[in-house]
């Protein structure tokens, strides 16, 4: 006898579920929930000088991000960020943790940005800001740690 029920799938061929495969997607969504009701604990990670580090990657493209209290100047491969990324649409996409965290004009941003294409540094540059900013200085409310993530 079968161990498990037939269904079909999406084209309408017939496939066999096993009782073992609905025991391991329970346990799974049992370990899912868990881990959702715990509250992560983040602890604050800065350097002798006052840095915090994030890595963002994206695609093929990769970004190592230091963020630290300052005027607003952001740094890609040690030029002005509009020298790097001149022009682009997505260029704002940069700032937008910092917009979220209303951090826009307080933090300086130096990071490096390599491989991929400039879409794609952007993102990993955002995504690296991001995580240097959870590093750097915890949101007191979840709404805003949400936001940053």
């Amino acid at each position: 006898g079968h161990y498990g029920r037939e269904a079909a799938d999406d084209e309408g061929d017939t496939v066999f579920y096993s009782d073992a495969d609905e025991d391991v997607q329970d346990a799974f969504a049992a370990a899912f929930d868990r881990v959702n009701e715990q509250e992560i604990e983040r602890v604050r990670v800065v350097d002798d000088l006052g840095r915090a580090y994030g890595t963002g990657r994206r695609k093929e493209a990769a970004a190592r991000v230091w963020v630290k209290d300052g005027s607003g100047q952001i740094y890609v491969n040690k030029k002005p960020w509009e020298a790097v990324f001149p022009a682009n649409v997505n260029r704002e996409r940069v700032v937008e943790p910092l917009e979220l965290t209303e951090l826009t004009g307080k933090m300086d941003i130096w990071c490096t940005a390599k491989g991929g294409g400039v879409s794609g540094q952007i993102e990993a540059v955002r995504l690296g800001v991001s995580r240097a900013l959870q590093n750097y200085d915890l949101p007191t409310d979840q709404s805003s740690r949400q936001r940053v993530c």
